[in-house]
């Protein structure tokens, strides 16, 4: 099937966003790679090449990394974060239930008899 870049960005993304997972430029990329190599997609524009024998197309990174910024501008129920070097792209229940486990280990806690808290329930770390 032929498509342009931009729509395996696209598909792509959506696989990703469809299945609530996080995912990466790189994993963007990665997966429009496996489509081309598997025959699924063709890419416009981008000429064949023989890498190990085999007939594809080369997929730059850099061209899906500047699409995949463009295009996850707008998706809802997502937040961008900095991990490792490089951005993920994380769904909201990842982060929601990170918060609400935090939030459940801390009132577990009985604030009144424990010296190691302040009034307004923060943790005081000794000799900071």
């Amino acid at each position: 099937m032929l498509k342009s870049i931009q729509q395996a960005v696209q598909d792509a993304i959506k696989f990703f966003t469809d299945n609530k997972r996080e995912f990466s430029a790189h994993d963007i990329t990665n997966q429009i790679r496996q489509r081309v190599n598997s025959g699924e997609y063709e890419i416009d524009g981008i000429s064949k090449c023989t890498l190990g024998g085999i007939s594809t197309q080369v997929i730059s990174h850099n061209d899906v990394k500047n699409i995949v910024k463009i295009e996850t501008q707008n998706i809802v129920r997502y937040n961008k974060q900095h991990k490792n070097g490089y951005y993920v792209y994380v769904p909201d229940n990842i982060i929601q239930n990170s918060i609400v486990s935090i939030n459940a280990t801390t009132d577990l806690f009985d604030n009144d008899n424990d010296s190691n808290y302040k009034d307004d329930n923060s943790l005081m770390i000794d000799g900071l």
